[in-house]
């Protein structure tokens, strides 16, 4: 089982994937972080583009926040 685990922000987004079996395993860690001078919408759009890849790379069976 693969998870997801996000913890939210607009500045700096962080987040951690794990491979569960018989014990937790480290797949990535990371932080998404925008620029201050962008408006929210882009603070959203590079924010979802980011996360975006890592679900599609890692395949997450649970995302949780």
């Amino acid at each position: 089982m693969i998870l997801l685990g996000i913890d939210p922000g607009t500045a700096r987004m962080g987040y951690a994937v794990l491979k569960y079996s018989s014990k937790p395993e480290l797949i990535e860690t990371s932080t998404i972080i925008t620029k201050p001078e962008l408006e929210m919408p882009q603070r959203l759009k590079v924010l979802y583009t980011n996360l975006n890849d890592v679900i599609k790379i890692n395949k997450p069976d649970i995302i949780v926040v």
